[in-house]
């Protein structure tokens, strides 16, 4: 970079040091030879640090380089160049910045939206056998309660039966005994 390019313009409390930097290279790239918009910004520049008045500084520096060919239609040319070098510049900045920004936040936003939605689904998943389970639950209580009663008819039955067995069995048994006694 040239002697003092990157002192030619003044930084603000809110000038990025980097982008800074990175558009007075850009500058530097672009500056065209002789003495032009750059270099009478930068006579101005060294003027003003000399505690010479801004306009003083301009009319001094714009005289000097009169006497090496600069007119004031070559001075505005060469900064309408640089500023079309500058907007160019932010142009790819822009492209990039959007590029980004898709790569960066969009495609997270779209995966963060696909996520919720697996979410919501497995969510839903869960609802269904959750209430699946309760159904079987439901039906193991009541199998349970079912098997319980079965048990008890059946021991029922199983009781009445070898009662009534039993019963039968004894008149069987005593007819015989009679028979067997008395004929």
């Amino acid at each position: 970079m040239s002697p003092g390019f990157e002192n030619i313009f003044l930084r603000t409390p809110e000038s990025d040091e980097k982008s800074f930097i990175f558009l007075i290279k850009a500058l530097e790239r672009s500056n065209q030879p002789g003495f032009d918009y750059l270099e009478f910004k930068q006579s101005v520049s060294t003027l003003v640090s000399m505690n010479i008045d801004f306009d003083t500084a301009v009319k001094s520096a714009f005289t000097t380089a009169a006497t090496v060919g600069l007119t004031r239609d070559k001075l505005l040319d060469t900064a309408a160049s640089y500023q079309k070098v500058l907007l160019q510049e932010k142009a790819q900045f822009d492209q990039a910045l959007s590029k980004q920004i898709t790569d960066r936040i969009e495609t997270r936003k779209s995966e963060a939206q696909k996520l919720q939605a697996k979410i919501l689904s497995h969510e839903e998943q869960i609802k269904k056998l959750q209430a699946e389970i309760l159904q079987f639950k439901e039906k193991v209580d009541n199998t349970d309660k079912d098997i319980a009663d079965a048990e008890s008819r059946i021991k029922s039955s199983q009781e009445k039966f070898e009662q009534t067995f039993i019963e039968i069995m004894k008149q069987i048994d005593d007819d015989v005994s009679y028979v067997r006694g008395n004929l």
